[in-house]
């Protein structure tokens, strides 16, 4: 038996604990070892001035210690000191050219943005900054050449006129006289302009080429190879010298615009575009719903909303004639 347990086997002798080997080495104290170095080292740390011994033991024996996965992908960090972005606040138009006489009219109005009669125009040159909204009076063979700064957009006024240059975002009003837009003038490729008269509304894509003269009976468009978009008020009508000549007609085309002098009424106007924005919110309500045609809608609702503001914009021009 004795013989057995002095041979024991290297395989045996592999499993023995590590204390256990140690211990005919360095004796009973071996197991605390780690122990001893920490309680050394603790004693011997000048950054923890005042610490003992006992606290540097308790130390060692009662804190765990912890791991902590590293993300594989850290977030990235958070630029706190960059301002939020400004609401777009629209500029006023500056005069490029003025040539005679040129007056600004001061607003007026509940919107605080369109100008009417409101006494006489202040005089104004070139370089002068007209307000959003505000419109410009030009005597007989007066020139205006107005640039917006949002579009870059350049519109060119000829009297005697009244006008609203910068009525809103893209959209310029007619009273009277004479609007001309040119070619080259640094319009945007995507930008439409509006022009708005008693008969309804000429849209004008990037490039067009178009005079409108807004007279006392008619308004008379006049457009170099394409033909322009145009809304008309359903009490208005819009005859074009060569109505079989396509959008694309290769040479200059001019339409008369009428409208009958006792339907030519702000009120005529407003009814339309309140049936415009009834319906646009019908729409509105019909693509919420689950199973909507959004493919039909979607189109259908983007028209009636153009028509509305159209609408709107024509109901308030006639008012303020």
């Amino acid at each position: 038996m004795s013989q057995d347990l002095e041979d024991e086997s290297p395989s045996t002798a592999s499993r023995t604990s590590p204390s256990n080997a140690l211990a005919p080495k360095y004796g009973s104290w071996a197991p605390n070892m780690a122990l001893v170095l920490a309680l050394f080292v603790a004693a011997c740390d000048d950054k923890k001035p005042g610490l003992s011994i006992s606290d540097a033991a308790a130390d060692a024996v009662s804190t765990p210690v912890t791991t902590q996965a590293i993300p594989s992908h850290p977030p990235l960090p958070h630029d706190t000191s960059a301002p939020p972005p400004s609401p777009r606040v629209d500029g006023p138009c500056r005069i490029l050219e003025a040539v005679g006489s040129i007056g600004l009219l001061t607003p007026i109005g509940p919107d605080a943005g369109i100008a009417g009669d409101a006494g006489a125009p202040r005089p104004i040159r070139a370089g002068a900054l007209i307000p959003r909204g505000a419109a410009i009076e030009l005597g007989k063979d007066a020139i205006a050449t107005i640039k917006d700064p949002e579009s870059g957009r350049e519109i060119r006024f000829e009297g005697p006129a009244r006008a609203v240059p910068c009525a809103g975002t893209d959209e310029a009003w007619l009273f009277r006289g004479t609007l001309v837009i040119r070619p080259g003038t640094a319009d945007s490729p995507l930008s439409e302009l509006a022009v708005v008269v008693r008969e309804g509304v000429v849209r004008l894509s990037a490039g067009a080429v178009v005079r409108v003269e807004a007279l006392q009976n008619a308004t008379n468009v006049t457009s170099r190879a394409r033909r322009p978009s145009v809304w008309s008020a359903k009490d208005s009508k819009l005859v074009w010298e060569r109505p079989d000549a396509g959008a694309d007609a290769g040479t200059s085309e001019v339409g008369t615009w009428t409208v009958p002098p006792a339907s030519a009424s702000a009120a005529s106007a407003m009814n339309e575009c309140e049936a415009l924005g009834k319906e646009s919110r019908d729409l509105a309500s019909k693509m919420l719903l689950k199973d909507a045609h959004m493919s039909e809608l979607s189109p259908k609702s983007l028209e009636v909303s153009r028509s509305e503001r159209a609408a709107c914009a024509v109901a308030k021009l006639r008012a303020l004639r």
